[in-house]
């Protein structure tokens, strides 16, 4: 039988998933789901599954077509690397990337007062050594010259295991850049009162906050065992940390990672 309900979207490229050849792509809708399908003359057709427009409880999402907009390139001011191989197989800010840096991320710790399982970042356990003011300040310097009034994160690790950080957004808000923002597991921000102040005094204006579940059943398999005083759990130290922030002013963004089979019904 003829396939029905079926539309291409548009046009793109993508990679094979098994030799990471770069092909050419299109987003199909096919009934109420939207797919990014491609086919590798060596692997065969992939499709995976990116989007649904079906209402499911009386909640319809929006139209996958509403998420495209119009875009002018903004190239980087001041490139870091050279074209080589094209995108996606350069990686960094070449002359042909068409996006100057909106939001810099500057890793100023690798410790980290947690140990989560699923950590990206390696962090905790044996790492190098803090940065030193200097190396951050030439960091920060770098990125104001490739893209000057961009936002920061200040990222790790856990930044807030260094007790300079206050002077470290004082160096970022003194170079004229956007919105400073710290990513953070929050639990210094919820332990220690008067911190949030502190930070945000300093200069800092929101913070990119760790947040798994509204439940630890949740968050606890995505987190392990963390030591907290007073009887305290894991969700009752963030709760403290937003209190915290909205008293001294602070934006938080809740950010969560999602796992399927643990928290993905969360």
């Amino acid at each position: 039988m003829p396939e029905v309900d079926v539309e291409i979207l548009h046009e793109t490229q993508s990679l094979c998933p098994v030799c990471l050849r770069r092909l050419d792509a299109r987003y199909v809708r096919r009934g109420q789901s939207i797919l990014l399908e491609r086919t590798c003359p060596e692997h065969g057709t992939f499709a995976v599954d990116i989007w649904h427009e079906r209402t499911e409880e009386d909640v319809t999402p929006p139209r996958f077509d509403g998420w495209s907009r119009p875009k002018t390139p903004s190239y980087p001011r001041e490139p870091r690397t050279a074209v080589r191989h094209g995108c996606p197989y350069d990686c960094g800010l070449c002359p042909a990337h068409a996006q100057h840096t909106c939001t810099g991320l500057v890793e100023v710790t690798l410790r980290c007062n947690m140990a989560c399982p699923i950590c990206y970042a390696a962090a905790g356990g044996a790492v190098p050594d803090d940065p030193s003011p200097e190396t951050v300040a030439f960091q920060l310097d770098s990125l104001r010259r490739a893209s000057p009034g961009c936002n920061v994160q200040l990222s790790g690790g856990e930044p807030t295991v260094r007790d300079d950080l206050p002077a470290i957004i004082r160096m970022a808000r003194e170079r004229g850049f956007g919105l400073l923002q710290v990513n953070s597991n929050g639990l210094r921000l919820g332990l220690e009162a008067g911190y949030a102040r502190t930070l945000r005094e300093a200069g800092l204006d929101s913070v990119y906050l760790q947040w798994d579940s509204p439940d630890l059943e949740g968050c606890l398999p995505l987190r392990g065992t963390v030591a907290l005083p007073d009887g305290l759990d894991l969700l009752a130290v963030k709760r403290r940390a937003v209190e915290q922030c909205t008293a001294a002013g602070l934006g938080v963004v809740l950010v969560a990672t999602v796992a399927r089979g643990v928290n993905d019904d969360r």
